[in-house]
């Protein structure tokens, strides 16, 4: 039974991720990261709310540009994987071994993951700066 929470769990960052980074290709009539990376952090959270709500600790999201965390949206380091200019990446973090989804037995402590995170990028097309400007 742990072992289909971790997994469900996993996947259901894996789309927090995926959607919060899809989200910020969505034309917000602004070339600026700011816009884009407040959007794809706040469906980011959306989707991977349902994690806090059954283990009690809140999944954070980090996104992340080419010059590092975008606004305040830091709920964590971001990869360290080089981003291009006009690149966007979305962290999801769950503190799994802080909160795990279902108690856990004597000794499976060891057998689970300390943190589930996933990463989704997506390249903006274009150029694009923090004010909005265009490079």
């Amino acid at each position: 039974m742990t072992w289909a929470f971790i997994f469900a769990a996993q996947q259901s960052l894996n789309h927090a991720a995926e959607e919060g980074a899809r989200a910020a290709l969505q034309w917000l009539g602004s070339t600026a990261l700011e816009p884009r990376a407040a959007r794809a952090g706040q469906l980011a959270g959306q989707y991977a709310d349902w994690v806090r709500r059954m283990g009690g600790a809140p999944a954070t999201v980090t996104v992340c540009g080419s010059g590092g965390p975008i606004g305040g949206l830091a709920g964590g380091p971001c990869s360290g994987i080089a981003l291009a200019a006009d690149q966007i990446e979305v962290l999801v973090r769950y503190p799994y071994a802080q909160a795990p989804l279902v108690p856990l037995l004597p000794g499976m402590g060891v057998a689970v993951p300390g943190t589930l995170s996933a990463r989704a990028s997506v390249r903006v097309g274009g150029p694009v700066t923090a004010a909005g400007e265009g490079a």
